[in-house]
């Protein structure tokens, strides 16, 4: 499995979890997901990602302190947030393209109740 696709797996728990829409985001938007390094990244959702991180504001010099999720989220309206969630969304779905099967954690060959 990828960082990429794990970072994002994660990110979707949080988007999909509980809370208002910006406690969700804050929250999926990781450290890990916000300091990954393009090349973790397929090249088919490099822009994606790059415009998701623009969105989001992470302009800082990688020898800054990076601010937090959170941080980052705060400065957003409420249709920024809309899009950066969808972004990753679209994100998540590229991603899980490139993963065998063995690691999908709900596919038919992994689910016990679907082979009875």
């Amino acid at each position: 499995m990828s960082i990429a696709w794990i970072a994002f797996s994660q990110a979707l728990e949080h988007l999909a979890g509980p809370g208002e829409q910006r406690e969700r985001l804050a929250h999926a938007c990781s450290t890990e997901m916000l300091q990954m390094k393009r090349k973790e990244i397929p090249q088919e959702v490099r822009a994606e990602f790059d415009a998701l991180l623009q969105l989001i504001g992470k302009n800082w010099t990688t020898t800054a302190v990076a601010p937090s999720g959170p941080a980052l989220v705060r400065a957003l309206n409420e249709a920024q947030i809309a899009q950066a969630a969808a972004k990753m969304l679209v994100i998540y779905d590229q991603l899980t393209r490139y993963q065998p099967i063995s690691s999908m954690p709900f596919t038919l060959s992994n689910n016990q109740k679907a082979r009875d």
